[in-house]
């Protein structure tokens, strides 16, 4: 995902930089790849909310199944909050 989102960031930053011919550019193609840069933001807008929101639930979720089992009180929380959160 980041890999094409870069790739299509330069790839319209050389074209509008070039000089414009009829082999290296074209309408259709130049927006093609403005829609693809925008979308790409639109979902990055979702990913990163998400999985700050969704973390301290894998995080709960592993300290309940791999903490010591000597700290039954806060492997008890950890799976209280784990199933607040989901």
């Amino acid at each position: 995902f980041f890999f094409t989102f870069i790739y299509n960031s330069r790839h319209l930053d050389s074209l509008s930089k070039t000089k414009i011919s009829h082999t290296s550019y074209t309408v259709g193609r130049s927006f093609q790849i403005r829609e693809n840069i925008m979308l790409m933001k639109f979902i990055l807008r979702f990913i990163i909310p998400s999985a700050v929101v969704a973390s301290p639930c894998f995080i709960c979720f592993a300290f309940n199944e791999y903490g010591p089992e000597d700290w039954l009180l806060s492997r008890s929380i950890a799976y209280a909050v784990w199933d607040l959160f989901f």
